[in-house]
Order: C-alpha cells, then structure tokens, then sequence
C-alpha cells in the first residue's frame, strides 16, 4: 500500500482520508487522565491536608505542584516518548495541563 501526504496534514491510504495525528490524540488523552488523576491525589493526599492545617503557602503550593508533576510522569509510560517529541519539554507541557486542571477541578469542587 503507498501513502501519500495531503497539505492538510492528513494521508491518502488506498483511497482513502486517515489523519496522521490518530496517536497523537491517543496520547493526549492519556496525558490528560493522568494529570486529572495526579491532581487529585494530590489534593487528596497533600492539599487538603495543608488547608486543614491552615499551612497553605507558596511553597507548599511549589511542593504541591511537583508532587503532581511527578505522579503525571509515573502514570505516563509510553506516552511520554511520544509528548517529548511531539512538544519537546515535557515538563513545561504537564505544568501548563496541570495548572488548567487544577483550576478545573477547583471550579467542579465549588460548584458542587
């Protein structure tokens, strides 16, 4: 079977249209359940135990963030190959996604 690319970005397969980002929207899925899971443990586990203690500061949030961004990349197997190259600093790209999740799961937890 031969491929050709399209300017859209997509390849014509025997005939047929079939986009070429398929994985990479696999692979965003998977970075995003892992970072929605991440934020929530750390909240349960870290977080919540800070606002009961009432000790909730801009390092502790530091702290916070890197526990989250550690639990992202333990929950990110082959996907993270695949983030790295496609977006090239890894870290900066589950920083951005867990800041936004964080904000969403904030805005979930007080509307409820």
């Amino acid at each position: 079977m031969a491929a050709f690319s399209l300017p859209n970005g997509r390849s014509l397969l025997s005939g047929t249209a079939k986009s070429v980002s398929e994985p990479k929207k696999t692979y965003q899925k998977s970075a995003a359940s892992a970072i929605s899971t991440a934020v929530a443990h750390t909240s349960q586990t870290y977080v919540d135990g800070l606002k009961k203690s009432g000790t909730s500061t801009k390092e502790n949030q530091d702290v916070a963030l890197q526990k989250t961004l550690e639990e992202s990349k333990n929950l990110l197997t082959a996907e993270a190959a695949f983030l790295r190259k496609a977006y090239g600093d890894l870290d900066a790209y589950l920083i951005s996604n867990i800041e936004a999740e964080v904000k969403t799961q904030k805005l979930f937890t007080s509307a409820a």
